[in-house]
């Protein structure tokens, strides 16, 4: 089995990860880097003072977000031990402290496996992010700089190119970025960290089901009319799109996990 490195660039669970762990980086044509977006798991103000347990954890939660293990697919030790080049001990401890945040689910006689959520538990899960993307599209709306919404318009025309491409996967993970960067620039890190939680919670059941066509054909100029009323400093503008945003992606999402086979 291939072996992994914890932390992008970094193969070793001792090396400095300070500054890797991005979710989304890039610059524009004037080599100004305009976002670096970082994995919020775990929470420390040092990366460095990380223990084993807690980079492998961040690792894993970021493999989770990426669809490198489908949902309800089993997670053994011995297997992750191998996949990123640690003892079993730092496993079990980051698959409990997963199982926490609820991404994990852990049988005593089963072991643990990625969480598939119901079609109950996808719509409370996405509850929550409508209420975080409202809440952070109103915040930004009142606070936005002229360089985020810079890098806010960069991410949304990558996001119409996907659309355009017809790279659906592109489309799921460029959308993610948009309201992560979002989140990221009205600068409450409790809002993030809690964000990430329940998105990953849908983005891996997400990947799963798929969309349907007319959300497809619906994200882009939500987006967009979500970025409008920001830039034009509108917050109930910008939130009450937020909200319907979230409103509509929750419903398609519910809908297709709902006709998913069942497998218990």
């Amino acid at each position: 089995m291939q072996a992994y490195p914890l932390i992008f660039e970094s193969n070793s669970l001792t090396q400095n990860t300070k500054n890797q762990n991005y979710i989304l980086s890039f610059t524009f044509e004037d080599d100004v880097p305009m976002l670096e977006v970082r994995s919020e798991f775990p929470i420390s103000d040092d990366e460095t003072e990380l223990t084993a347990y807690s980079k492998l954890t961040n690792a894993l939660c970021l493999d989770i977000q990426a669809g490198r293990f489908d949902p309800d697919s089993r997670l053994k030790v011995r297997d992750l031990a191998e996949r990123y080049g640690v003892s079993p001990s730092p496993v079990r401890e980051a698959l409990q402290v997963l199982n926490g945040l609820g991404l994990v689910e852990i049988d005593p006689n089963k072991g643990a496996r990625v969480r598939q959520l119901s079609p109950a538990e996808v719509d409370q899960a996405c509850q929550i992010n409508q209420a975080l993307e409202s809440f952070a599209a109103r915040m930004l709306a009142e606070s936005a700089s002229p360089h985020q919404i810079r890098v806010l318009r960069e991410i949304d025309a990558r996001h119409q190119q996907a659309y355009r491409d017809g790279n659906v996967e592109g489309l799921s993970s460029i959308g993610r970025d948009f309201h992560f960067a979002i989140y990221r620039f009205i600068r409450n890190p409790f809002v993030t960290r809690t964000a990430i939680v329940h998105t990953t919670l849908a983005f891996v059941n997400r990947r799963e089901v798929g969309f349907s066509q007319a959300r497809l054909d619906a994200i882009c100029a939500e987006h967009t009319e979500i970025l409008d009323a920001i830039e034009a400093r509108d917050p109930e503008r910008a939130a009450k799109r937020a909200f319907e945003h979230a409103r509509s992606c929750t419903d398609d999402l519910v809908d297709r996990v709902s006709k998913r086979p069942s497998q218990h």
